[in-house]
């Protein structure tokens, strides 16, 4: 392990609280570096020892705790197993996936109300061209560059 792993994880293995192969690791390589040997030192005197200050319990007070745990039963709820559900974190959840529903249905629907135009489109004759001769052309009646005069006058 490189010193870097190993200082990360020292209070962790002076605490027990290392994986058994983990804990092997580290202790090989405190034993074999003196870097993390002294900073292991370090740590340790500047760690307070736990105390546990357990008052010693009387034997009457023993056997009425005893008594106590033995009238509590505790029945497991019937619903135990199924996970209570917040609404009020699920409902956004909700609301943005209804917006999306509605949101894929209307371009659904509009993407076939175009293909049945399209087909009604391809379906209609083509119209005839219609093209004008030079007799049947008229010029408009008023032409603003031709006259100064306003429009119904």
């Amino acid at each position: 392990m490189r010193c870097r792993a190993v200082q990360e994880r020292l209070v962790a293995w002076r605490d027990g609280e290392l994986a058994p192969g983990e804990a092997v690791r580290v202790e090989e390589h405190v034993a074999g570096c003196v870097d993390c040997r002294v900073l292991d030192e370090h740590l340790l005197a500047a760690t307070p020892e736990p105390f546990l200050d357990i008052p010693p319990i009387s034997a009457e007070a023993e056997a009425r705790l005893a008594r106590m745990l033995d009238e509590t039963t505790v029945d497991a709820p019937a619903l135990m197993w199924q996970p209570e559900v917040d609404w009020r974190r699920l409902a956004p959840h909700a609301l943005w996936a209804a917006a999306v529903l509605l949101c894929l249905g209307w371009g659904l629907t509009k993407h076939y109300e175009a293909q049945a135009l399209q087909a009604q489109l391809d379906a209609a004759p083509a119209p005839a061209e219609t093209v004008l001769g030079e007799g049947d052309f008229r010029p408009a009646s008023w032409a603003p560059s031709e006259t100064q005069a306003e429009p119904g006058e």
